[in-house]
């Protein structure tokens, strides 16, 4: 029987520890924009909005950020790639875990070249706004954008930069 595996998954996990200790995100920092664009969507989680194309009301734990399809999406913040994944609601979607228990979630892109493990610096590209998922045709083509500390969801408004 192999060990080869498991000795590779415990030195992925390594590599990750080791990259997020050198990662610091707290209140005072800013993130950048992945796309420049305005907000069709906004983040709720006091109170329900409305979802356009579901035809629902509930909690946006995340923002959509309007923008044309193909124009290229940068990286909120530095830190390392925790998730790279295929999902239902935002299509190919980005973790990056930036420090002090912060991740950054961006989805509705395509064109990723990024795996876990990988370290992104603020403002590196990290894949092109794809069409967007059927949850949002309504509000049309954009980037998921979500902000996490210890996995509960923050209000990224008051940390991008003006």
């Amino acid at each position: 029987r192999s060990t080869q595996g498991v000795s590779s998954a415990a030195s992925d996990v390594y590599k990750r520890q080791e990259a997020m200790r050198s990662f610091t995100f707290d209140e005072s920092n800013k993130l950048a924009w992945p796309v420049l664009g305005h907000i069709t969507l906004d983040y709720s989680m006091d109170e329900t909005v409305l979802f356009k194309s579901l035809g629902v009301y509930k909690c946006s734990p995340g923002i959509i950020i309007n923008s044309e399809v193909g124009t290229n999406v940068a990286a909120a913040a530095s830190g390392v790639v925790t998730d790279v994944a295929e999902l239902s609601e935002t299509g190919t979607t980005v973790t990056v875990s930036i420090g002090n228990g912060y991740e950054t979630t961006t989805g509705m892109i395509e064109n990723v070249n990024l795996k876990k493990g990988d370290k992104v610096t603020t403002g590196q590209l990290i894949g092109t706004v794809a069409s967007p998922s059927a949850y949002y045709i309504e509000e049309g083509p954009g980037v998921y954008f979500k902000l996490t500390q210890y996995g509960e969801p923050v209000n990224p408004d008051a940390y991008f930069v003006e």
